[in-house]
């Protein structure tokens, strides 16, 4: 085989591993973005540290999984950019969180306060359908790969961890913040924040 035409093999490997998008964490945050992407055509990626996704997903609402509420606006979340949230609630309303999962065989039951839980009582029916939807639009997932360094070179973001390294045109960080370190939220979000001069903000 001539130089050239390995050079050109080697090109279009490099090019294959190149993502639209790589998500740091496997959440619901993470998982929604995810499938978004996936579905509009994006090559997608999702890193998560844990060997399993959605831990806070499981242990949310007892176990029940609270999915959204009838009454929400950015009075609801804490954050110092409160003009983004309701923007973010806007573009994603609570009926259309309930048409999501009712379309995913997940059917949703709302209480007097106005919480939306899974008819199931089950947030691994709730974790169940995001992965499904993950799956389904193709986006990838890999699990026990846990990000330790960010870096942005030759226009792709080189994202990388103990025994890997991946190139991204986007990445998106959705790792949580501090609240439950023992999921995996360990404030690395914030860390990669700092590094590239943006300024974290806390919504919770």
């Amino acid at each position: 085989m001539g130089f050239e035409k390995r050079c050109v093999i080697m090109a279009t490997i490099m090019q294959t591993n190149i993502y639209d998008l790589i998500i740091t964490g496997a959440g619901a945050s993470g998982l929604m973005a995810a499938q978004e992407a996936g579905r509009l055509g994006l090559k997608v990626l999702v890193l998560e540290g844990k060997a399993s996704a959605g831990a806070k997903i499981l242990m949310s609402g007892g176990t029940r999984c609270n999915v959204t509420n009838a009454f929400v606006s950015e009075k609801d979340y804490m954050s110092e950019y409160p003009r983004l949230v309701r923007h973010v609630l806007q573009a994603f309303r609570p009926e259309e969180t309930v048409l999501f999962f009712e379309d995913r065989g997940v059917h949703l039951r709302r209480e007097e306060d106005g919480k939306y839980f899974p008819e199931s009582d089950s947030a691994k029916d709730v974790l169940k359908a995001l992965l499904g939807a993950v799956k389904d639009a193709g986006v990838t997932v890999q699990y026990e790969a846990l990000v330790r360094k960010v870096e942005n070179g030759g226009g792709l973001w080189h994202v990388s961890g103990e025994d890997f390294e991946h190139k991204a045109k986007v990445i998106l960080i959705a790792t949580g913040g501090l609240s439950y370190p023992g999921t995996g939220t360990n404030g690395f979000g914030y860390k990669i924040a700092r590094i590239f001069g943006t300024k974290a903000s806390v919504i919770s």
